[in-house]
């Protein structure tokens, strides 16, 4: 299987401040930047999570083809430990960027990387950044999870049923690509919204296309052989995070994953269904 490296990246840079890559169209000058910067170089992104070692925030660039919405995302090492570990390993950023385009290249739904840099091994404690697409008109499973249960059943069945088929095949084509996701939760799925906050109201009542895209890649693996049980381990992850799944979404979704995972064995899905998850 093609598997993509940063060394294909069309835009390539290195500075004493780090090193760098990037899609076509980005421009050195903006690469180079992005591998100084220690805070976000848009100074009108929103800040949309901060955790302990990531930053994320949406922001706007202008490309070749116009402007579109982007996701910024800083990775700071904050134990020594972790920070001696850059001497050896690959930055996770780096990674990431190399995994999305391997997931993309396999079919798999997930934002579409833009650039990524790394700082020079011996610079331990500075940042290192991601830019991928912002996938607009999307919601988190969580969210979608908790704004559907106030919805009159009819439309929560319906809606629920439709994200489930379009999470199912997503995640059958990870696994049939050789992945596993180990932080595999709700907040880690996005999907297409269908209907506003707060009722059924515009796009509830319309069959518009579901798409779900997997995200946050730093829990992205490739072993060499993935197991029936890492792939089943990765579905229970996601149904833990999801305990009141209608049973007809949940059939939905281990049919739609036993398609695209295992094309050849269109009735596995029964044999999930009979596994507890």
């Amino acid at each position: 299987m093609f598997a993509p490296s940063v060394a294909d990246a069309p835009v390539r840079l290195v500075t004493e401040r780090g090193r760098g890559w990037a899609v076509e169209g980005f421009g050195t000058d903006r690469l180079a930047v992005l591998i100084a910067a220690d805070e976000c170089p848009d100074p009108d992104a929103v800040l949309q999570k901060a955790g302990n070692t990531a930053v994320v925030l949406r922001g706007e660039l202008s490309f070749p083809d116009g402007p579109a919405p982007v996701c910024w995302k800083r990775v700071r090492r904050k134990t020594r430990l972790k920070r001696w570990a850059t001497f050896v390993r690959t930055r996770r950023t780096v990674l990431t960027y190399v995994y999305a385009a391997r997931l993309r290249a396999a079919g798999v739904d997930t934002p579409r990387p833009l650039a990524c840099t790394a700082p020079h091994r011996w610079q331990t404690e500075r940042p290192a950044w991601l830019l991928t697409d912002w996938i607009e008109g999307t919601e988190d499973l969580a969210i979608a999870d908790r704004r559907l249960a106030d919805l009159p059943e009819a439309d929560r069945l319906r809606i629920a049923g439709r994200y489930a088929a379009a999470v199912g095949e997503t995640l059958g084509r990870l696994h049939a690509a050789g992945a596993s996701h180990r932080d595999l939760k709700p907040n880690n799925v996005l999907v297409t919204r269908l209907a506003p906050a707060g009722g059924a109201g515009r796009g509830a009542g319309r069959e518009e296309p579901v798409r779900a895209w997997v995200i946050d890649l730093d829990a992205v693996s490739f072993p060499p052989r993935l197991t029936e049980r890492r792939r089943r381990r990765d579905l229970a992850r996601l149904r833990r995070g999801l305990p009141n799944v209608p049973r007809i979404a949940l059939v939905r979704f281990l049919k739609a994953y036993a398609a695209a995972a295992d094309p050849g064995s269109p009735g596995r899905w029964r044999e999930l269904a009979a596994t507890p998850h």
